[in-house]
């Protein structure tokens, strides 16, 4: 399976992303690396990764695979979302905690003794429960 398409992060980032996504949550291994280019292997099977700089700043994605195909669509959903996939970001305001913020969108529980868990729903830990 060949997939390309573009994406907006930097190249560097898009490695980054790439070596994380592919090496550490789900345990292929780095084998060759060099100039925008990066092939991971392991027991389920091997992807290739390839990035080229593009018109107006956009980063050019190739990747290849034979078994992994799943997993490579995955990765090009994270990277690469099409246009409207996800709604903008408002800012935080003063009063704001951005650690809920991450807890909510990571769907992680409260920690324990946070006024958030005794909310009735998302919107926060006002209402007592």
């Amino acid at each position: 399976m060949d997939v390309s398409f573009e994406t907006r992060l930097p190249m560097a980032s898009l490695l980054r992303d790439a070596r994380e996504f592919f090496g550490a949550r789900h345990g292929l291994t780095a084998r060759d690396e060099g100039d925008g280019v990066i092939t991971f292997s392991g027991a389920s099977g091997a992807v290739r990764l390839a990035a080229a700089a593009a018109s107006a700043g956009a980063v050019r994605v190739e990747v290849n695979t034979e078994a992994l195909g799943a997993l490579v669509a995955d990765f090009r959903a994270r990277v690469a979302p099409p246009p409207g996939a996800f709604p903008r970001r408002r800012r935080l305001a003063a009063g704001d905690d951005p650690q809920r913020y991450r807890r909510l969108a990571e769907r992680q529980p409260a920690p324990p003794g946070s006024t958030e868990a005794k909310s009735a729903g998302i919107g926060g830990g006002l209402n007592p429960g």
